[in-house]
């Protein structure tokens, strides 16, 4: 048996009537961007803490066996990548400090009462059906089928790890799927869930004219404006504790992800 909460969840009562005669939790809602959260950081607190906390105390009532969370590497803030597990949470941005709440929720909630959680800080995301997304990559893509310039916000040498949808379902199902051995569980702990390869924006964009030059027939305008607050400057991620605890491996190259979002974005309405 499958269902999605269709409302907030911070909302208790909807919350805890989807949870019912549920095994496997994958929560995935939340208030996902570093300049909304600047901008009214008690709404950012409110969905990713008091909403994970309702989510929690719902999955622990009703003996749910398995609870995994999406969070990022936005609770590490600006250290020197590659990001993994170990490095102590130094958030840069409201967003970042909501993140590590609900991560140290979810590991007081296994060690307190018994749930067994499993937090994946998701990289980058992207790929085809992401539509509603505004992260780079789709809000690249819908630009440029709209005929309008693309900002880019510093020099462009930020870098990301961009991992394609497909595989992040991939490491998803591997968690829900993981059957743990003697040598101990991997519940109440967090995995970096990306691709381990430090990609630019200007890379990125680079990518983008050569995949969508042939089929637009123009050149992509783009403007560059100042570096904005909060943003962490390098991002990629070491994923060897995925890797080893549950097979993971990412299979979607750049390249190959960036035609399938192209692919998608260009024969849908935007």
């Amino acid at each position: 048996m499958s269902h999605f909460i269709n409302g907030d969840i911070r909302d208790k009562g909807a919350v805890d009537e989807a949870m019912e005669n549920q095994e496997c939790v994958v929560h995935l809602a939340a208030q996902t961007g570093v300049i909304p959260s600047i901008e009214n950081p008690v709404e950012d607190c409110e969905v990713n803490v008091r909403g994970t906390l309702n989510l929690l105390q719902a999955a622990s009532g009703n003996k749910v066996k398995r609870f995994i969370a999406a969070s990022s590497s936005a609770p590490v803030g600006a250290c020197a990548p590659p990001m993994h597990e170990d490095l102590p949470t130094r958030p840069t941005a409201p967003y970042g400090a909501s993140k590590a709440a609900m991560e140290s929720y979810c590991s007081a909630w296994h060690h307190s009462f018994g749930l067994n959680t499993v937090v994946l800080r998701f990289s980058n995301c992207y790929g085809a059906g992401s539509i509603n997304k505004s992260s780079i990559v789709a809000l690249f893509m819908k630009k440029i089928l709209a005929g309008e310039k693309l900002t880019i916000y510093g020099d462009g040498e930020q870098t990301r790890d961009f991992i394609y949808v497909e595989d992040l379902c991939r490491a998803i199902e591997l968690v829900l799927k993981y059957t743990p051995d003697k040598d101990g569980s991997p519940f109440g702990q967090i995995y970096q869930a990306a691709t381990g390869v430090e990609t630019s924006i200007n890379e990125l964009l680079d990518l983008m004219r050569e995949l969508i030059r042939p089929s637009l027939g123009q050149e992509i305008a783009v403007e560059y404006s100042n570096s904005r607050a909060g943003e962490v400057v390098r991002n990629f991620s070491e994923i060897s504790h995925i890797r080893n605890t549950f097979e993971f491996k990412p299979q979607i190259s750049l390249e190959e992800g960036l035609n399938r979002t192209w692919t998608y974005f260009s024969k849908n309405d935007i």
